[in-house]
Order: structure tokens, then sequence, then C-alpha cells
């Protein structure tokens, strides 16, 4: 039997720009990012003047001291599993197998200097599934790093539906299953997002670190002019 897949990722903006092939362009929308998890994104992004991010996830409803507590728990699990998981990865430039942990803790403790002030200015919200808390059409641009093929509580179909009905269009990655495939589930999916009148394709990403992991998903509203 093959090994569950690494469950938690740690990302920066610069995971993000090769994740979803985000242009400069694309960081001038409203974006939504769900489920952020842990991640220096958003405090990047605000450094940068980028200021119509909004980070949605279950945890972020935690208090700061909590929310250490809970980042401090990702990266103990992550520093006891990494060994096993080290045949799903590339390196790339500072994130050496070696040194991997330590560039994700650098991106959680930026994260966590963001957090309070990014919950006091609406930055950082609490999110869960069926229903996201946001209005139709809330956000031009909505980036899913880690949750389609993975989550069982919920449909594939049922995640993205979601995701379209808060943004124009939904980027989705990684494509893969929790043993490190490609999902058996996106081919099925993508035709059922078609007969939704959906605009959907599988469009190749420059992200090197995770094997079998350069391409993503990307979902539009045929109503809506998006930018390919």
């Amino acid at each position: 039997m093959k090994k569950a897949f690494i469950p938690t990722w740690v990302h920066a903006l610069a995971d993000y720009s090769t994740m979803f092939d985000l242009t400069e362009s694309d960081l001038q929308r409203r974006i939504l990012d769900y489920p952020a998890g842990i991640s220096s994104f958003n405090a990047e992004m605000v450094a940068q003047g980028h200021k119509q991010v909004v980070s949605a996830d279950q945890y972020y409803g935690l208090s700061p001291l909590d929310m250490v507590k809970h980042v401090d728990g990702v990266i103990q699990e992550l520093s006891e599993k990494i060994d096993q998981y080290r045949e799903h990865l590339h390196e790339v430039g500072e994130k050496t197998q070696e040194n991997l942990l330590n560039v994700w803790n650098q991106y959680a403790q930026r994260f966590l200097a963001d957090y309070s002030i990014g919950q006091q200015e609406g930055r950082y919200c609490v999110a869960f599934l069926p229903h996201l808390p946001f209005a139709d059409n809330s956000f031009e641009l909505a980036l899913c790093p880690d949750l389609i093929f993975r989550e069982p509580s919920f449909s594939r179909e049922q995640v993205v539906l979601e995701l379209c009905r808060v943004a124009h269009e939904v980027r989705v990655f990684p494509l893969l299953s929790q043993t490190g495939e490609i999902a058996s589930e996106l081919g099925p999916m993508m035709l059922s997002l078609q007969q939704l009148n959906l605009g959907v394709e599988v469009k190749h990403v420059p992200y090197a670190l995770l094997k079998k992991s350069n391409a993503m998903l990307r979902i539009w509203n045929r109503e809506c002019v998006v930018a390919a």
C-alpha cells in the first residue's frame, strides 16, 4: 500500500506565483485564498501594497496565542513525517530536503507576525464549507491550494461550485490524490463542470518542488470576461 501523501504545506507568495501561474495583473485582482492554512502569501501581498486579498480557513477563528500553538503543532508534525515524503519532492533553490523545514518555519513566522493585525483588518477570516461567508461574486479570483482531492467530507464538485459562487475564476492546485498520483476524479469532475457551462482547463504551471504537480485546474464563469 502506498504511503498517505503529505497532509499540509506551508506556502509563500513565491510558491503561489508558480503554483497558480500568477501574473502581475492577477495580483491586482480581488483574491480569495481558501483554504489558506499556514501561509505568508497575504502578509507578503500587503507588504507589496496589494490589499485586496482575503485569506480564509477553518482555523482563522483561533486567537493569536492559539494560532501559535496550532502552527507549532503543524511544524512539529511535518518534522516528524518529512522523511516519509522525500520520494515526492524535488530540490528547488533554497528548498533542499535538509533545509525545507527551516524555510517553512520562516514562512510560518511571517504569517504569525501578520495574523493578529490581519484579523482586525478582515484579511484573515474564519470559513467553513459547505457555505463560505461571502456574497456571490465577491472576488475576481479564488486560489485553492490544498483541499480538493484530499478533503473527504465534501464532493470535489461541491467545493469548486462554492468557490465559483464567490469568485469569477477559480484556480486549484495540486491535482494529486493523497498517494501523490494524479487524482482519478479529475476527469469526471471536469466533464461535470463543463456540463454546467463553466469554462474548464488544466494548465501547465512552473511549480517544481512537488513531483507530478506541474499543473493546475482553472475554472471560470463563461459569463465573465477572464484573462487567460
